[in-house]
This record gives C-alpha cells, sequence and structure tokens, in this order.
C-alpha cells in the first residue's frame, strides 16, 4: 500500500535538478532515460546483518504538464501559477512519509509552488492556506454492494481492502469515522484499524481521493437483527464524479471491473450502479439540494428487494439471477448471467428508459418507487 503526494510548481525542474534533490536525502536513484513522463525509483540502505540492502521508499514520476482545472482549489497565487506537478508514491513507514514531504518542500523552495496531500485534501507546504469557494453541479454515480452479515468482518471486508488496493487505490479510506469530521487515517491505523472501526460503529463513512467522492459500509444494529421481517445485511457504498466515468471508455471500464469483481468477492445478492443528477459539489462534500434527483437504493442495512432505479450496472445473486434470467437481454448479461452492463458508459435513468428491462414485480422494492424520479431532469 502507498501514499501519494502532488508537487505543483511554477517552474519545470530539469532531469539534474530532480537528481540531485532526491541524492541530497542519501537515496539510491535507478531512473529510465527512456520513459515518458520521467521516473525515478528511489531505494534507502538499511543493514541486514552485516550487510547494506537497498530498500526501495519512493517512485517518483514528473514533471507532467498541468491547467488551472487539475489544481486543488486553495486561495494562494504559489498553486495558481503552477503549470507543472511531480507525483511521488511512498511507502506507508513514518519515515519515507516525511522524506516524501522533505522531497516536495526542496523543490519547491527552488521552483515555487506547493506540496498536496491528496489523501486529506490538504497542502502540507506550505501551511496555513484556505480553500477557494469552490461550488458546481454534477452527476453523481452511485454504487451500492449487498451482502450477508456473515463473515463481513472476518474476510469480506479485507477483500474490500485488497480489492480496492488492485483496482482502484483512491477508492481506499484514507480518512474515516462514524461522523465528520473524520479522525482516524489508514495511515495510522491501518487494516485493522478500520475493521475495528467497523465492529465497533457498526456504520462508517470515509473519503478517499478524486474522482472518488465517498464511500460508507452500513451493518444492521441488535435492533435491526431483532426486529426486522426482512434480511438484515451489509451495505457497501462507493459515490463517483460521474464526469470523470464518462470522459473515456477506459475509466468506465475500470468501475465496471471494480463493481463485478467486489460483487462476486463480496458473495453479493444484489449490486447497482446508477447516475444521480443535479448534486452539488461544495469544497469536494456531495450535497443533495432540493434539485437533486430523488430516489433511493432502499435501507441501507436491511434487504427489501430490487429497488426501482434504472441501473447502469447491476449484479443479481444467484437466487435473483434465476428469477429475472428470463427478462434480460443475453447482450447485455455476462457472467453466467450475473452481471448486466447496458452501455459502455454511464447512462442516467432517461438514457436508460428504452435498455432497463421490466423485472418481475415479486423481486421488487415498491416503495422504493416514491423516491424515484420525482420530475425529468434531461
Amino acid at each position: 500500500m502507498s501514499y501519494d503526494f502532488h508537487i505543483f510548481l511554477q517552474n519545470e525542474p530539469r532531469l539534474p535538478e530532480i537528481i540531485s534533490a532526491l541524492t541530497q536525502f542519501k537515496l539510491s536513484v535507478e531512473h529510465s532515460p527512456t520513459a515518458l513522463p520521467w521516473q525515478f525509483d528511489c531505494y534507502v540502505g538499511e543493514r541486514d546483518g552485516n550487510e547494506i540492502v537497498d530498500k526501495p521508499c519512493l517512485k517518483v514520476v514528473g514533471p507532467i504538464s498541468v491547467f488551472p482545472d487539475d489544481l486543488p482549489t486553495f486561495s494562494t497565487n504559489d498553486l495558481d501559477r503552477c503549470k507543472w506537478k511531480l507525483e511521488v508514491s511512498s511507502r506507508m513507514e513514518p519515515d519515507f512519509l516525511e522524506l516524501a514531504g522533505k522531497f516536495g518542500a526542496f523543490l519547491v523552495k527552488s521552483h515555487k509552488g506547493t506540496v498536496y496531500d491528496p489523501q486529506d485534501d490538504q497542502l502540507i507546504f506550505p501551511k496555513k492556506v484556505l480553500r477557494k469557494a469552490d461550488s458546481r453541479e454534477i452527476k453523481l454515480l452511485s454504487i451500492q454492494w449487498l451482502t450477508s452479515d456473515e463473515d463481513f468482518l472476518s474476510s469480506k471486508v479485507k477483500t474490500l481492502l485488497a480489492t480496492l488496493q488492485e483496482m482502484m487505490p483512491e477508492a481506499l479510506p484514507m480518512r474515516f469515522g462514524r461522523c465528520l469530521p473524520f479522525t482516524e487515517k489508514l495511515v495510522g491505523a491501518g487494516q485493522p484499524g478500520f475493521i475495528a472501526a467497523c465492529r465497533k460503529e457498526g456504520t462508517v463513512f470515509w473519503r478517499g481521493r478524486y474522482p472518488t467522492l465517498g464511500g460508507a459500509i452500513w451493518r444492521p444494529s441488535e435492533f435491526t437483527r431483532m426486529k426486522s421481517s426482512e434480511l438484515p445485511c451489509v451495505s457497501v457504498t462507493l459515490d463517483f464524479d460521474c464526469s470523470w466515468a464518462t470522459a473515456s471508455s477506459e475509466n468506465a471500464d475500470r468501475v465496471a471491473a471494480l463493481f463485478a469483481n467486489l460483487a462476486e468477492g463480496m458473495g453479493c445478492f444484489y449490486a447497482g450502479a446508477a447516475v444521480r443528477r443535479r448534486v452539488t459539489l461544495v469544497d469536494g462534500e456531495v450535497f443533495l439540494g432540493p434539485d437533486a434527483e430523488n430516489w433511493s437504493f432502499g435501507r441501507a442495512a436491511c434487504w427489501d428487494g430490487i429497488p426501482l432505479v434504472k441501473t447502469w450496472l447491476t449484479w443479481f445473486g444467484s437466487e435473483l439471477k434465476e428469477e429475472v434470467a428470463p427478462v434480460l437481454d443475453s447482450r447485455y448479461v455476462s457472467m453466467e448471467g450475473s452481471f448486466m452492463r447496458l452501455s459502455d458508459k454511464p447512462m442516467d435513468a432517461d438514457e436508460l428508459n428504452y435498455l432497463f428491462p421490466k423485472l418481475p414485480d415479486k423481486v421488487l422494492n415498491i416503495e422504493t418507487a416514491s423516491g424515484l424520479f420525482r420530475k425529468s431532469l434531461s
């Protein structure tokens, strides 16, 4: 698992300057002269018995040209004038994290700019910089996976974290907790700390990195387990900026692959990915105002049936797929009938109107109909 830093610079650093900055911290540097952008693999010498061995610690990629829309929204001329970026990936050890920050600060002092931590969404050099007021309307791609609570804390949550690390590290819970402000950090608590929070709190929210705009796990309370007539379950959700997913087929394919892999890996009996329109994004936080599209996947910790939501991606577990198989178009279904993908890129409800199948009434959750689409938002 790695931790990333972005170094934004006003002046383009030359190759000898980058290598010199790294070697001044007593690092061994491997550089491929044919790689574009440049890549630097850095190692630190550590004693192993009577020998000194090189241990990988940092990877640096860049410089890469950036534009104003690529920059974080902070009120500082040092950042507003930046035209170049280096990306630094560090191992999670505290010494290496500190080293990455010092390397970034060294370049910033000589080339003017800032060092940004995308996990915390904060500038770490220079510090104490106010954020610009930034508000815009977006489409939100919301995903929900539903699975049983059996073995969730012992194995399924580990599958969740391992799959995110491999396929979508931007979605990892870098900061998490029961409510804002999130006090726990994955870099400090690690996987055991995150699992402990799920066990203690039941409901845990988290922040990752763009294009992920938030995630959550809901586990049923003891009251829900005792009183509910429906099946108590665990709900895992992730939200993405839909514009990122629709920007390229590669991005859409990454989301679809993550969706299917997590649904299969966690033994989900249902999962869905749908687009919510007219959502407001304010300084990285999602707000569902009065104009936002109003629909629901249903109650988070109970299974009431398939929601009346037109989903771009859908996962049908072993029991559900037998019920819905007769009405599905085989052109859009794979993985033995469990995975349905209706288009190359995410589509909203109006766009899916003629593609989404009419599912049998007996598998539907009709209570979600009241929160479906209040009005057309095309």
